[in-house]
């Protein structure tokens, strides 16, 4: 049901954030993991539908903790496996 708040009573008011795809797309890209704190299961499963129809890649979401933030980490497990690749021949040599 609804309640009446006197005018006197502060009331935060919640704005929902956008979100950044070119942003997460291009770190994606380059190989990190992206780490969005606060956001819910609802949110992290349709972000990873949109990121994947928009890179035609599979994208992987997880529940994380990061900094003492809970939130969700995504990430694309064929660009991190070739960048986990690049980062061994190197020490390697």
């Amino acid at each position: 049901m609804y309640k009446p708040v006197p005018v006197k009573d502060y009331i935060r008011i919640l704005t929902r954030k956008r979100i950044p795809y070119d942003e997460i797309i291009y770190l994606l890209t380059e190989g990190y993991d992206v780490f969005i704190p606060d956001m819910n299961r609802k949110t992290a499963s349709y972000l990873k539908k949109k990121l994947k129809e928009m890179m035609d890649l599979e994208v992987e979401c997880k529940p994380a903790e990061y900094e003492g933030k809970v939130g969700y980490v995504f990430m694309i497990p064929k660009v991190r496996e070739y960048f986990k690749r690049v980062v061994e021949t190197e020490d390697s040599t």
